[in-house]
């Protein structure tokens, strides 16, 4: 499991769909802020390889614990683990967009705004 995440960042995403940096990050933030805890045999960055390399791949449990080389029982149990800290966890992962006010003088905004308004004409136009 190692070699996925300490390897190269090509093969971190190839299997599970963001760098090593980010892998990390998350693994924090749901050892921290989640309370994400290891087993005696499953480590939290595993936990969080098996949740992810079912999601990026569509990969069911029984090829994962082949893979993996655990039951599927611990798959299925580290699965529903992470998926209910990061349903917990959704105000922290997830940001919310600000509306930029109508009045804003920010400059590249008033740029983007007539930019965004160009292109939507032009598209209307064309259909």
């Amino acid at each position: 499991m190692h070699y996925l995440i300490n390897d190269n960042d090509v093969t971190c995403r190839d299997h599970i769909r963001m760098n090593s940096d980010c892998f990390n990050r998350l693994c924090y933030l749901l050892h921290n802020l989640g309370g994400l805890r290891p087993t005696r045999n499953v480590m939290i960055s595993e936990q969080v390889v098996i949740f992810l390399t079912i999601l990026s791949h569509h990969t069911k449990n029984r090829v994962v614990k082949h893979t993996f080389r655990r039951p599927g029982y611990t798959i299925s149990k580290h699965f529903n683990n992470v998926l209910n800290i990061l349903l917990r966890l959704y105000t922290v992962l997830l940001i919310t967009r600000v509306p930029v006010p109508e009045d804003s003088s920010d400059k590249i905004w008033v740029l983007y705004e007539n930019f965004h308004f160009r292109i939507y004409t032009s598209l209307c136009f064309k259909i």
